[in-house]
């Protein structure tokens, strides 16, 4: 690359400036790369943490289901004692 012939110092000064420009946009592409992968390492971080989230999440309404229906159980349980309880009362009058 020649601006002009005639002049050295300023064709020395023009190729130097032409390096450091495509060192620039190389280490600018190095920076954009490195930004991406870095953003891509963030997104995958917090997919992993928003999973974890989610199992954390269908363990406890597994438990809360099993303690639902327990207590359904227990309830289902106790009214058929009541039942019985207010028929043996009746069949021996007493009544409620």
């Amino acid at each position: 690359m020649t601006l002009t012939p005639k002049n050295k110092y300023i064709n020395e000064a023009v190729e130097t400036i032409y390096q450091l420009t495509q060192e620039e946009k190389i280490r600018m592409q190095c920076e954009a790369r490195e930004d991406y992968y870095r953003t891509q390492l963030g997104w995958q971080d917090m997919l992993k943490k928003k999973d974890t989230l989610l199992e954390e999440k269908d363990t406890l309404l597994g438990e809360k289901d099993n303690i639902i229906q327990a207590q359904e159980s227990t309830i289902l349980n106790q009214k058929a004692a009541y039942e019985s309880l207010f028929a043996w009362a009746k069949e021996h009058g007493f009544e409620a």
